[in-house]
């Protein structure tokens, strides 16, 4: 199993230690009403965007040619081009090996923690899908 991210007009960012778990988070719109009687009501009303929730480690280099460790690449370098992705807003390709996850994306949360002594940074990151934004005019009515 491999997680990549990829940015339309950049290489793909690896992640050299597959994370534990993968949550997907996904959840219905409703609308709320409160009856005369005091009961309440729910109805559907679509969809909530969906959410990728996962921690990974950024292994040091004293962990460079373990095993479970995939293309390593200096941690600090792999978190830069993170934070740079949630920075500018990035639309990012998830994919997820073995799984059905392969969606676009963005970065909406990512937090990190400098944890060790050998350079190994935790994070733990919140991806959303990309909205695919059609706007469209409607023709003006005479009268």
């Amino acid at each position: 199993m491999e997680l990549s991210l990829t940015p339309l007009d950049a290489s793909a960012v690896q992640l050299p230690v597959l994370p534990e778990k993968v949550s997907v988070r996904t959840g219905a719109k409703t609308l709320s009403f409160s009856l005369v009687n005091g009961d309440d009501l729910k109805l559907p009303r679509g969809c909530v965007a969906g959410s990728f929730l996962f921690d990974f480690v950024l292994p040091g280099e004293h962990l460079r040619s373990a095993s479970w460790v995939q293309n390593w690449q200096p941690p600090q370098s792999i978190l830069q081009a993170l934070e740079a992705f949630r920075d500018e807003g990035a639309r990012l390709r998830l994919m997820l090996t073995e799984t059905p996850i392969n969606q676009d994306v963005f970065i909406e949360t990512l937090n990190s923690v400098y944890q060790g002594a050998h350079g190994d940074i935790h994070c733990s990151i919140t991806l959303v899908p990309y909205p695919d934004l059609i706007i469209s005019t409607l023709p003006a009515q005479s009268g």
